[in-house]
């Protein structure tokens, strides 16, 4: 290759990469409704910010402080019920796991994840969580163990495939059902650092209550 294709093809790489880092979109929920008041349920508004910066190819969703209540979907596929269904090349981030609270309706019902791709296996990466708790207000669920294991195994954060997810600096709190953060299935690159878990399990008819349940390759775990 003669330097000036070797110039044309790394000017073009490098027009690339600024052409991507331009359509990363960069959101705040407030911008779609999300009012953190702790009543009103946020979940589309959230879910609409999701949505958005998927559809632009890639982003941040910012949430803000306060306590933004969480319903669920409407469906009737009992293994895909979630709270908020993610993509690929998007990033999570709150603004502190003591100022952005994601908190589950009361009585929500039967779910799978709290957050998960939708399908469950549809791939996903470069995915992450940061800087947020997650309240799965787990007081005013029970579930006998027949419908905890035929309705949803109740994750909160789940990836069956994917490469590079990192879940950083978030408190997971109330949760009851079979495993807080799941890498399963085909999953290269994991990243989970500096986060709580509180509160996790309970109840004779919840089993297995695992903090992190991985069989992924190259996961670190600090």
């Amino acid at each position: 290759m003669n330097s000036t294709i070797m110039k044309k093809s790394i000017f073009y790489i490098l027009l690339l990469l600024v052409a991507h880092n331009l359509s990363a979109l960069d959101v705040n929920v407030s911008s779609y409704g999300a009012t953190g008041n702790g009543v009103t349920d946020d979940r589309k508004a959230i879910q609409d910010a999701i949505d958005a910066v998927h559809k632009a190819g890639g982003g941040t969703v910012n949430i803000g402080a306060g306590t933004f209540r969480l319903g669920k979907q409407a469906d009737d596929d009992v293994e895909q019920v979630v709270c908020l269904a993610i993509y690929s090349d998007i990033t999570i981030k709150g603004a502190g796991r003591n100022n952005t609270i994601l908190k589950l309706i009361d009585n929500i019902g039967d779910f799978t994840a709290v957050i998960s791709p939708k399908p469950s296996w549809l791939v996903i990466d470069n995915f992450s969580l940061l800087d947020l708790t997650i309240d799965e207000n787990s007081a005013d669920v029970t579930l006998t163990e027949t419908q905890l294991w035929e309705k949803g195994f109740r994750n909160v954060v789940r990836f069956y495939k994917g490469n590079n997810l990192k879940v950083e600096n978030c408190l997971f709190t109330n949760t009851k059902g079979v495993w807080v953060l799941v890498f399963s299935g085909v999953i290269d690159g994991v990243i989970v650092n500096n986060n709580i878990f509180n509160n996790i399990g309970g109840g004779d008819n919840y089993w297995d209550h695992s903090t992190i349940y991985t069989d992924g390759k190259n996961c670190t775990i600090t």
